[in-house]
């Protein structure tokens, strides 16, 4: 599923120097704003994810594995964040920003308790349901759908 403000960037195949370009690429493109905490403060999500694939045995079999990695924006208070010298749109964007920051780190955190909670859950062997009883509310931000297949995979404890 593609969402409107996504960025994204396929290439095959790919060598080391191609994976720097790209990822420097992305990181170029990131929104920061100047805080009264930073100069210079992240105001989007980054997610890179490499798919690996590889040879395994004579017969042509091939396995695969994705490397994702991701660099939050910062969880910020609001209200003193940004200078005086900020006009009224300025400040309107902003705010919007830190709201739809907060509520997809929100999102992101309940995903990761759902997930803890469950291997909790399929550790004791309380669940009722074979899944373990407990699902993540991955739909509720673009973050989260977008992070849903590493986190199920992921083991956390």
């Amino acid at each position: 599923r593609t969402l409107p403000e996504l960025t994204r960037l396929t290439v095959e195949p790919v060598s080391v120097e191609e994976l720097n370009s790209a990822l420097s690429k992305g990181l170029k493109n990131r929104a920061a704003r100047s805080t009264m905490i930073n100069d210079k403060s992240s105001r989007s999500h980054c997610i890179f994810a490499v798919d690996i694939s590889w040879d395994v045995g004579s017969a042509g079999e091939r396995a695969r594995s994705t490397l994702t990695l991701v660099d939050l924006a910062g969880n910020e208070r609001f209200v003193g964040s940004y200078s005086s010298s900020t006009s009224a749109e300025d400040e309107k964007v902003a705010r919007k920003e830190a709201v739809s920051i907060n509520e997809s780190l929100s999102a992101l955190n309940m995903c990761l308790r759902s997930i803890a909670a469950r291997s909790k859950s399929k550790q004791r062997q309380v669940a009722k349901r074979g899944d373990g009883g407990i699902v993540a509310p991955f739909r509720a931000s673009a973050l989260t759908r977008l992070l849903q297949r590493p986190l199920q995979q992921a083991k956390i404890v």
